[in-house]
């Protein structure tokens, strides 16, 4: 995903400070560039305590109320990237939208810094799955674009898409994410990096809807950008690579997926400044693709690795950590572990419920309990469950998916064992047989 970072303002540490008021005892002009010139280099060295001393010296919190705007500003946003590095990241919306007050008071030139500091503040919203605040933000932000501005306009389009895919609002997501990519393409200078993060965007959004190949190809003009904007080894486009990984199995192509995958995993774990969330759905998803090929120990292995990295970040992935609880119940069903399978089924469905009660992935796990119920010999209650899952499958990707083909099967001949109406047993061999038979033509 676009990284915070990538929204830097690197001019930043030579503002022009603009005084209001009597002037105060602050560290000259020169001075204070040169010493948040350094502030900036070494938090992209890593170097966090020096970036903490440099900060101290110059942007004392309790001097900051009576500093120009501009200054202000300045040590707001360095102070809110460095609480983001210093593991201070719940600090880090006040101090932005504190800088987003002084780029304000600082006047008109200031705008485009303060909708930078909006989209920042928003990109943190997301990453702490608070969508409706990173929703606010963005419309604001939207609000405040000129007409000689909307040049800015796609950029905030693709965030808010985001968001609005991350409340299940996927029909407006995938609405606002081809207005984005429309104004993309409309701009004069290319931006591929942020094209990147559109095409990716609607990837996400186009998959969770069922629309297989709209999501594959838009996965991987994503991947082809952000290689060209940002290289191979750039996070962004390995997080682009996973979610292509993810569209391939969701077709069947294993080898494909498992290609991306491990390159993926190559980079992000050379990469100190990688997130757990990232390498998390990479072991995931070679989990998944494990207990398709019934390696049971190698799924077993990466599924446990996934929940364990998912479950320890700063704000857990609820939905990335229901994937893997799924995956590894489906392990634990191959190798005839009911109990344990239940167990992980019973955490994994409330909490996607509560996130998102007509998810795929929420059809996902109510099939498996369906299949866990079939072992038990529990024909009524897994009936029960195949029903609920179709009814999501269908609103999700739609009555006339080839992929509700083969969990019709499962279901009629759970109906069979229960000893269900024959009727109805035809009806649903009926309805897989007419979606495979168009699959075929396709």
């Amino acid at each position: 995903m676009q990284r915070i970072t990538v929204l830097m303002i690197c001019h930043l540490a030579f503002m022009a400070a603009r005084s209001f008021g009597e002037p105060v005892a602050v560290t000259p002009q020169p001075a204070f560039d040169a010493e948040v010139l350094r502030v900036r280099e070494a938090l992209a060295a890593g170097k966090i305590s020096e970036a903490n001393a440099g900060l101290q010296a110059v942007c004392a919190l309790n001097s900051l109320p009576v500093y120009p705007a501009a200054r202000a500003g300045t040590c707001y946003h360095f102070l809110g990237l460095t609480a983001m590095k210093d593991s201070r990241i719940d600090e880090a919306p006040g101090l932005f939208q504190r800088a987003a007050e002084a780029w304000r008071a600082a006047g008109p030139e200031y705008k485009e810094t303060w909708g930078n500091t909006q989209l920042i503040i928003a990109d943190l919203f997301q990453r702490q799955h608070r969508p409706a605040k990173a929703t606010e933000a963005i419309n604001r932000y939207l609000t405040e674009l000129s007409r000689a501005e909307q040049s800015q306009r796609p950029e905030a389009l693709s965030r808010l898409a985001l968001a609005y895919a991350d409340l299940g609002r996927r029909s407006l997501a995938r609405a606002t994410i081809q207005e984005s990519l429309a104004g993309f393409e409309a701009l004069s200078e290319p931006r591929p990096a942020e094209a990147a993060y559109a095409r990716n965007t609607l990837g996400v959004v186009s998959l969770s809807m069922g629309r297989q190949e709209e999501a594959e190809a838009n996965l991987r003009r994503a991947v082809e950008l952000a290689t060209q904007a940002l290289g191979e080894g750039h996070l962004d486009t390995v997080g682009y690579q996973t979610n292509l990984a993810l569209a391939l199995l969701s077709r069947g192509d294993t080898d494909g997926a498992e290609i991306l995958l491990r390159r993926a995993r190559y980079v992000v774990e050379k990469q100190p400044g990688a997130s757990g969330n990232q390498l998390g759905m990479i072991c995931a998803e070679l989990s998944a693709i494990a207990v398709i090929r019934n390696k049971l120990a190698v799924a077993g292995e990466e599924a446990r690795k996934a929940l364990d990295m998912l479950s320890h970040q700063k704000w857990p992935d609820q939905r990335a950590i229901a994937l893997a609880q799924v995956n590894l119940a489906d392990v634990h069903m191959h190798a005839n572990r009911l109990a344990e399978a239940e167990n992980l089924l019973n955490q994994a469905i409330p909490a996607e419920r509560a996130n998102s009660p007509d998810s795929r992935l929420l059809a996902d796990g109510i099939r498996r309990v369906a299949q866990l119920r079939a072992q038990q010999q529990r024909w009524k209650e897994a009936a029960e469950a195949y029903r609920e899952a179709i009814e999501i499958y269908d609103h999700v990707v739609g009555t006339g998916n080839p992929a509700v083909a083969s969990l019709l099967r499962e279901y009629a001949e759970t109906l069979k064992r229960e000893g269900g109406p024959k009727t109805e047993i035809r009806e649903v061999e009926s309805r897989a047989k007419a979606l495979l038979s168009f699959a075929g033509k396709r």
